[in-house]
């Protein structure tokens, strides 16, 4: 969450004002308004360094592996004062929390889930009002019959959604969006399916750099990335076309389909496997008759992750793409800028189906695969 706040710009951009502007924003503004891409580059700098340092002391502390859902590692919980200290204060917050816990009036909700704080179940239906408020604002302004955005919305008609259908840009844009989310999902599910086998089952003194390594797309704010793509790409002629964005889009999917295997192999009986060989079975007829079918559904959902996380990026479509072949998060935030109309709430509706769509799907898989 840290670092995704770091490398956050579109919320300040939209709500902020002068006096609240976000370092991405500055890197934004000089490398697309006034061309200083060296200043760019040592602001870029400034973001690594910082993240870096960040991420340094929390491997000291738990180990990047947790990262994976894994559990710290035995004894760096102790050795240092800063690691004591951390633990200290980790510990203490939990106790509070149990300390107001106990103290809140309780109801049951089942035999499963057993006594739940009345004031703990609030705060969680506020939460997901907060989260979620403004998503559902937006759907019943999309059926607005004004042309500008005000609330309650004036009238209902489907005008903007008819507008919307019949839009080249946006059908261009979508379409963009959906080649790239594809390509640059299954490209990711070729690397990382096998980097998460190796980083699962390897015993090798390279695994923990090499899992480190891939998950830096992760780590690092992705407003870095898109400036070393947009140099890198630039000299191969790659700026602007469906290759280089599906090749930025590949380097950022990885790491959740690596993260999402391992997780998934760490439940896999690997005793099936060893049951195929002794029954005959070669390496290969193991993997695509016992291991990858019992895996498929979880994979499947790896690849739904990439190819949302692909559909959606923003910041690397900011520097890669041009006016002829925006991609839909882009055309979305060059309409934002210049005016908010009602097709930008028919557009956001429909994000938001098929953002339900896709996790009614990943937790369909996430059953079948249990």
């Amino acid at each position: 969450m840290f670092v995704t706040s770091l490398g956050f710009f579109v919320t300040p951009a939209l709500m902020g004002s002068r006096h609240d502007v976000m370092l991405t924003q500055v890197v934004i503004d000089q490398v697309l308004q006034t061309l200083n891409w060296g200043f760019a580059g040592a602001l870029s700098m400034v973001l690594l360094v910082a993240v870096l340092i960040v991420f340094a002391v929390y491997h000291r502390v738990v180990g990047l592996d947790t990262l994976a859902g894994g559990a710290a590692k035995p004894g760096r919980a102790h050795g240092s004062r800063v690691k004591t200290a951390v633990y200290a204060g980790l510990h203490g917050i939990a106790d509070i929390g149990d300390a107001i816990g106990r103290l809140m009036p309780t109801f049951k909700r089942g035999k499963k889930c057993g006594a739940v704080p009345r004031l703990l179940w609030l705060y969680g239906i506020a939460a997901l009002v907060y989260l979620l408020g403004p998503t559902f604002l937006m759907i019943p302004e999309s059926f607005t019959s004004v042309s500008s955005i005000n609330w309650p919305p004036t009238g209902f008609s489907v005008r903007w959604y008819e507008a919307l259908a019949i839009s080249p840009k946006w059908a261009a844009a979508a379409f963009q969006s959906l080649v790239i989310g594809l390509v640059s999902a299954s490209a990711s599910m070729l690397i990382g399916v096998p980097a998460a086998f190796f980083l699962s089952r390897s015993n090798s003194r390279w695994r923990t750099p090499l899992y480190v390594y891939s998950l830096l797309p992760l780590i690092v704010p992705h407003i870095i990335y898109a400036v070393g793509l947009f140099y890198f790409l630039s000299k191969l002629g790659l700026v602007g076309s469906i290759a280089g964005m599906a090749i930025g889009h590949t380097a950022i999917t990885i790491p959740y389909v690596v993260v999402t295997t391992c997780a998934i192999l760490k439940n896999y009986d690997q005793r099936l496997d060893a049951a195929a060989h002794s029954m005959g079975a070669t390496h290969w007829q193991t993997l695509t008759r016992v291991t990858l079918p019992i895996l498929a559904a979880g994979m499947l959902s790896s690849f739904l992750f990439a190819f949302v996380t692909s559909f959606d990026e923003l910041t690397i479509a900011l520097f890669l793409t041009s006016g002829l072949n925006s991609t839909l998060p882009k055309l979305f935030w060059d309409e934002v800028s210049l005016s908010i109309s009602p097709v930008i709430a028919a557009v956001s509706t429909c994000l938001f189906v098929l953002s339900v769509i896709v996790i009614g799907a990943v937790n369909l898989l996430k059953r079948k695969s249990a």
